[in-house]
């Protein structure tokens, strides 16, 4: 099963795959800014209950420029029916009801200040690590070496990673480890790899044969010459261009 899918998988990843993982950075950053977007909503309207002054350090007063969302203090006009006559007067309230929504909103405030924080956190973590070497190849490396039997060198995984698995993959092996379990992500990766290294002997053969190395077979000129490009994730070099 694992071999399968792994070959299917293999199949639907195309050179400089990073399409799937930029998409997936994109929705973290509307995360960020939606949420860096409330944060200073709430802040310009609730200042004055978060003890921030703000705007003050420019110069100019923010109260005369946004008013404040919940009115505490207002006026109540009310009437009086006596024998024959009302009387109508107008005194001033409190709302109750302002100051637990004060409450509500300074927690919100906290809440939404976490929440940015730890979502920027994630976002930066993410993108050291689909895109930092260092950060990256050190996963994939340790679950081909688990493998039995299997010792790849650095080099080998570096080209497992930039010319087979690609950001994406990458990224699409992390999501299966954390969502399922370490031990599918790894013997998911060990037959890839097993796959990236049958493309890569192809590849090979490919090469001796159009650069005319030993045991090429008949048409071998014995000159060096360039081999087409080939994708190792989509398949077998273009044998058209080899056989002309």
């Amino acid at each position: 099963m694992f071999s399968d899918a792994a070959r299917v998988f293999g199949s639907l990843l195309k050179r400089h795959r990073i399409v799937l993982a930029l998409l997936y950075l994109f929705v973290k950053l509307l995360l960020c800014v939606n949420l860096i977007a409330q944060f200073i909503f709430l802040t310009l309207h609730f200042r004055q209950h978060l003890a921030i002054r703000v705007g003050s350090y420019v110069g100019f007063d923010m109260d005369s420029i946004i008013n404040p969302l919940l009115v505490k203090d207002g006026h109540c006009d009310f009437v009086i029916n006596q024998v024959q006559t009302s009387h109508r007067y107008r005194v001033q309230c409190t709302l109750p009801i302002t100051e637990i929504y004060e409450k509500m909103f300074t927690f919100l405030w906290y809440w939404i200040f976490l929440l940015a924080v730890i979502t920027i956190l994630n976002l930066v973590l993410w993108a050291g690590f689909l895109f930092l070497p260092f950060l990256r190849d050190g996963r994939i490396a340790a679950h081909v070496n688990a493998a039995k039997g299997s010792l790849p060198d650095e080099h080998s995984i570096t080209r497992f990673i930039s010319n087979f698995l690609g950001i994406d993959g990458v990224l699409v092996l992390s999501m299966i480890s954390w969502n399922s379990s370490e031990l599918v992500s790894a013997k998911l990766t060990q037959h890839m790899y097993q796959v990236f290294r049958e493309k890569e002997e192809e590849f090979q053969n490919a090469r001796e044969i159009y650069a005319g190395e030993p045991g090429g077979g008949a048409g071998a000129t014995g000159t060096e010459a360039a081999l087409p490009m080939t994708d190792l994730a989509s398949g077998t070099p273009n044998m058209e261009k080899l056989s002309s």
